[in-house]
């Protein structure tokens, strides 16, 4: 973990550590990269949604990050997961709608 605090002086102090030592691993030790983001980059590009199966090849320590943040915390309400969702599914045209209208100026006086 010897690289955290230089990425964290790039990526800013609120910086999740484990996708900044993540990321500094795949660029390699001191930024020699060693190929492997553009290897990364390829095996995930189909990757879409969290439920696909990982693809096969990609290094342990992507596959390690990437299914720590699989799991749904033990604080989570489940059941208040699923009801956004369902909200989400149902109510998204509206959503939609309402953040392009908040996005438009307001007309005062025809300018």
């Amino acid at each position: 973990m010897r690289h955290l605090p230089q990425a964290q002086a790039v990526a800013g102090a609120s910086a999740d550590q484990g996708a900044v030592f993540t990321v500094l691993l795949l660029h390699g030790v001191r930024g020699r990269p060693d190929g492997q983001v553009e290897r990364v980059n390829e095996l995930l590009h189909d990757w879409k949604v969290n439920g696909q199966p990982l693809p096969d090849g990609l290094p342990d320590k992507v596959v390690s990050f990437l299914t720590a943040g699989l799991a749904v915390p033990a604080w989570a309400d489940q059941a208040a997961i699923s009801r956004a969702q369902r909200f989400e599914q149902e109510h998204a045209i509206e959503e939609g709608i309402a953040a392009v209208h908040r996005g438009l100026p307001d007309d005062e006086g025809g300018r």
